[in-house]
């Protein structure tokens, strides 16, 4: 097991790593960059650990499950991360990182990553593997830059007020609720899951160039317009959609 005890002073990263249980119980750790590091079981924070300055970065790697009895609220940083190698990421209280999060779950296996409160900042990162995303249901992130790739069924509502960036993501199935009024759902790059729904608001969906869908089933539903490429080989059942215009390029 390992133990980092609380230090003095500016310090420009901090890395520890165990092959055992890593825990922080003597006290708080302040660095501009902190890498904690769990080879063969879990890292827990009984103590805070600070990100310093404008790039600051928490990196959490555990073989083991990462849930908030673990960290609790002892991160503060700008940007986030949370990488569980052999378990899952499971919150069940608010994380906020004013630049970025990312999470992942052991992609190669059964991992997956569910949040029941809410996931606070511009940029969202997610990744796991058949036990698919849960971001839904009483939770809600607020990312205007969102990437969600699994292996298996990925659910998310997204409250960002105006345009959501959905760069390359992935799923068995992939549902994204823009739950705002005046949201939109712009790709920047492909979508690829067999069943795809997508709602937005005012500002639209878009699926262009080459920043397309690849779905057999697919729902679009916004209050503004909806302009989709799906290059999906082969029949694609299109369910109840709209739009203030509707385009969809079967390609």
């Amino acid at each position: 097991n390992g133990n980092l005890l609380a230090g003095v002073g500016t310090i420009g990263t901090v890395s520890l790593t165990s092959s055992g249980n890593l825990t922080n119980s003597g006290g708080t750790i302040t660095a501009n960059t902190v890498n904690l590091t769990s080879t063969g079981a879990a890292v827990s924070l009984s103590n805070a650990v600070n990100g310093s300055f404008g790039a600051s970065q928490v990196n959490i790697v555990a073989n083991n499950t990462i849930n908030t009895a673990s960290i609790g609220a002892n991160i503060t940083a700008n940007n986030i991360s949370l990488n569980s190698t052999a378990g899952n990421v499971t919150l069940t209280s608010a994380l906020t990182a004013p630049n970025s999060i990312s999470l992942t779950a052991t992609p190669g296996g059964a991992g997956s990553v569910t949040t029941t409160s809410t996931l606070t900042t511009p940029l969202l990162t997610v990744s796991s593997g058949t036990g698919g995303i849960t971001i839904n249901a009483g939770a809600a992130t607020s990312a205007a830059t969102l990437s969600a790739n699994s292996t298996g069924v990925v659910s998310i509502v997204d409250t960002n007020g105006g345009n959501i960036t959905l760069n390359a993501s992935s799923g068995s199935s992939l549902t994204l609720n823009a739950s705002g009024a005046a949201s939109g759902v712009t790709a920047a790059g492909a979508l690829n899951a067999a069943t795809t729904n997508i709602t937005a608001g005012t500002v639209g969906i878009s699926f262009a160039g080459v920043n397309t869908v690849n779905a057999s089933t697919l729902t679009l539903n916004s209050t503004g317009a909806v302009n989709a490429v799906d290059t999906n080989i082969g029949n694609i059942t299109l369910n109840a959609s709209s739009g203030s215009s509707f385009t969809l390029n079967a390609s």
